[in-house]
């Protein structure tokens, strides 16, 4: 337990990390937590026995309300802030403006002193229509965290559309400001869930997450191997694998890979399948990715025990009853 963090695990060896930060109603993040969490991340980086980490609250409400204001507050200088910002994130400058009547407004950037050699600068409005830039392209637009190196950045696509597109309006095009291809792949969203309908890039990562997860339990493989796996398997959406905004493509099971019979969602219908008796039946891929017993047809007039008990051309009008046959073969 440290001040903010408290640590317990399980013995599948997923390690449950509660948060709850003391004398506040609801968590929120400081410079003192960040520091928690970077000890604690450099902690399990180097503990290689763990299966998972799950972060959760200790409040009764809420995960995380925002920033500590407080320690806003205190800055005083431009020193104090690039210290502080510095420290985790690059320094960032927001400008707001409130216009009711509307207008054209300018940004100029000008460098008070030498920029830095190789300085990349990215200006970012966060309005849409008339608030947008006259000039701008929507490549570039990942932000962190999704852009840090070994993140699994993912894209969404809206579920009505998964198999051909085209990416939801909001979902961040790459590539990173140093050249990196992101995102990765892309999920479904605009889902239905047991809590009701669940949109945005926020349902798109779930997915992912549960499908490493998923993998990761099959296999017994890393969750970095399974990320390179997910990549390597995506079905390809856009011109170029990878592109800027589909990555490799969207996320898929290979049943072969997991140790399954079938993937529900590439075989939806009946599969033929060969009967105990001979004869060619069918079969359905479960929600388990397991095949159903294969279900013999209804007899017909053909000399063969179709339906597979143990009689031939029984009680079919004008068809005369023969002797048990093993019937035809069939591909599964």
């Amino acid at each position: 337990m440290t001040g903010m963090l408290a640590t317990k695990r399980r013995e599948d060896g997923v390690l449950v990390v509660s948060l709850d930060v003391p004398g506040e109603k609801l968590n929120v993040l400081s410079l003192g937590l960040l520091d928690e969490f970077e000890a604690l991340f450099q902690t399990i980086e180097k503990d290689g026995s763990l299966k998972g980490v799950v972060i959760t609250s200790g409040k009764p409400e809420g995960f995380i309300a925002g920033a500590d204001i407080k320690q806003f507050v205190a800055v005083t200088t431009v020193a104090e802030a690039v210290a502080l910002a510095g420290k985790y994130v690059p320094p960032m400058e927001q400008l707001y403006i409130v216009e009711p009547d509307g207008g054209t407004y300018a940004v100029q950037v000008r460098a008070k002193s030498a920029v830095p050699k190789g300085m990349k600068l990215r200006i970012v409005s966060m309005g849409s229509g008339t608030g947008a830039f006259s000039v701008w392209h929507k490549n570039g637009n990942v932000y962190d965290p999704a852009s840090c190196d070994g993140v699994l950045t993912v894209g969404a696509l809206a579920a009505s559309v998964y198999s051909k597109g085209p990416l939801e309006p909001y979902s961040s095009y790459g590539p990173t400001p140093d050249g990196r291809k992101k995102p990765e792949v892309v999920a479904p969203t605009q889902v239905s869930t047991s809590a009701g309908f669940f949109a945005g890039t926020s349902a798109a990562c779930p997915h992912v997450a549960g499908a490493v997860a998923v993998w990761a339990s099959a296999t017994g493989k890393s969750p970095e191997m399974v990320a390179q796996l997910l990549r390597q398997h995506a079905l390809p959406m856009g011109e170029a694998v990878p592109d800027e905004a589909y990555g490799w493509g969207r996320i898929t099971f290979p049943p072969a890979e997991l140790g399954w019979d079938c993937s529900p969602t590439e075989l939806p219908g009946a599969q033929t399948c060969v009967t105990a008796c001979g004869s060619v039946g069918s079969h359905l891929c479960t929600a388990n990715c397991r095949f159903s017993p294969c279900a013999a047809p209804v007899e017909t007039c053909n000399g063969l025990d179709d339906d597979c008990d143990g009689q031939t051309d029984q009680a079919l009008p004008g068809c005369e009853p023969g002797p048990a046959d093993a019937g035809p073969s069939a591909d599964t």
